[in-house]
């Protein structure tokens, strides 16, 4: 599953490591010119994605919530279920290439469509861990690729 395209480098990219990877693209996804992969990734891999395109991007008051509480609940004392029970995030890109060698999937135009308070709530636990001057530890969320040039997709959050 090795793709060597060319990625420019004036546009925005986000290199993610991944411990696994898989092409799950279905006939459809073949026929519209689409990928879709799904990857299991260590939460501090997505902080950086952007939003953009998502119409539910996360906020400060989502710490309020029931659900942000429950996620963080989650990361702190169930880690090792967190990819599980968690749905998981989905990336829209208009290319992902995947390095098998690095384990690395570089996305151009990357925008985090579906799951911006999941990684809100990664973004709160990491930065209470970092002011306590703790390690991060290998939490696995589950991430959803969808490389499309469709503009239609890229607004489906």
């Amino acid at each position: 599953m090795n793709s060597s395209k060319y990625v420019k480098t004036s546009e925005p990219t986000a290199n993610v490591q991944y411990f696994s990877i898989r092409n799950i693209s279905n006939p459809d996804d073949n026929k519209s010119g689409r990928k879709v992969h799904v990857a299991q990734v260590s939460i501090d891999q997505i902080v950086g994605v952007n939003t953009d395109e998502n119409v539910r991007n996360y906020t400060g008051e989502s710490r309020k919530t029931e659900v942000h509480r429950k996620i963080l609940e989650t990361l702190q004392s169930g880690s090792e279920r967190f990819s599980v029970l968690n749905g998981g995030i989905v990336i829209v890109t208009d290319e992902a290439t995947i390095d098998d060698k690095t384990q690395t999937v570089t996305l151009r135009c990357p925008s985090i469509i579906n799951g911006a308070q999941t990684q809100g709530a990664i973004k709160d636990y990491i930065e209470a861990l970092k002011k306590d001057n703790l390690p991060v530890p290998k939490i696995y969320v589950k991430v959803e690729i969808i490389e499309t040039s469709s503009e239609e997709l890229r607004q489906i959050g």
